[in-house]
């Protein structure tokens, strides 16, 4: 018998699925800038400097937005594209624990 045609058959699972989170991982980390292209994010209920709306508070009726100190979120030359893509990239990340405090708290 041949290891590698019983694990690659039907049913016993390739490790696909594996090696496609495994992937998406990767690809995700391509997309997080290094720090120091980062300007500042505040939370603000203002317009300028606008990356994302968050919408309407109900407990305080503002709406809310994420803003840069900068003209985008990674530094003067990104794009719109660049800098969704970097929020997205860090919110996964944290969200899949590959992103951690430094002190190991919350």
């Amino acid at each position: 018998m041949n290891l590698n045609e019983i694990i690659n058959a039907p049913g016993f699972g390739s490790g696909k699925k594996a090696r496609d989170v495994l992937a998406a991982r990767a690809e995700r980390r391509t997309h997080i800038p290094e720090r120091h292209y980062m300007n500042e994010m505040l939370v603000a209920n203002e317009i300028d400097g606008l990356v994302a709306s968050l919408g309407n508070d109900p407990e305080d009726g503002k709406d809310y937005h994420l803003n840069t100190s900068g003209y985008a979120l990674t530094g003067d030359a990104s794009t719109a594209g660049e800098d969704a893509r970097a929020i997205a990239a860090l919110w996964n990340a944290y969200r899949e624990g590959d992103l951690v405090w430094k002190d190991g708290k919350p």
